[in-house]
């Protein structure tokens, strides 16, 4: 019998394969609810995760006619909710034990009082 070669994933591609994962989740809900845009965010200033997430939701949900939209960070312009209301629904794109729970709950609070549906919370390190 041939010896088995283990394989070890490195951290980019473990990484990667969490977010391609999450993307298809999200696709997979926008086609189960017929949405046609969805909104990523963050209560922090770092924006290069969203960039990511939404360029994987993109692809994924291009056949669907389905649109991605970032919108700026809440806590600093509260102004952009108009942004997300125009967005089937939002996700937001944290990262683990950098973002402040209070800033997420002041984002939250404010998509609650204009009737923007929240998806959920992607985290990452």
């Amino acid at each position: 019998m041939g010896e088995k070669k283990l394989y070890k994933l490195s951290r980019k591609e473990k990484a990667k394969g969490r977010l391609e994962y999450a993307a298809q989740s999200i696709v997979e809900q926008a086609r189960v609810n017929s949405w046609k845009q969805i909104g990523f965010t963050t209560s922090s200033k770092y924006e290069r995760p969203l960039q990511t997430i939404a360029g994987y939701v993109k692809e994924l949900g291009e056949k669907d006619g389905l649109k991605t939209c970032i919108v700026d960070t809440l806590t600093q312009y509260p102004g952009n909710v108009f942004e997300a209301e125009k967005c089937d629904t939002v996700v937001f794109v944290e990262r683990y034990a950098y973002s402040y729970y209070s800033e997420l709950e002041t984002c939250l609070k404010l998509m609650k009082k204009h009737d923007v549906s929240v998806l959920g919370v992607i985290t990452y390190r």
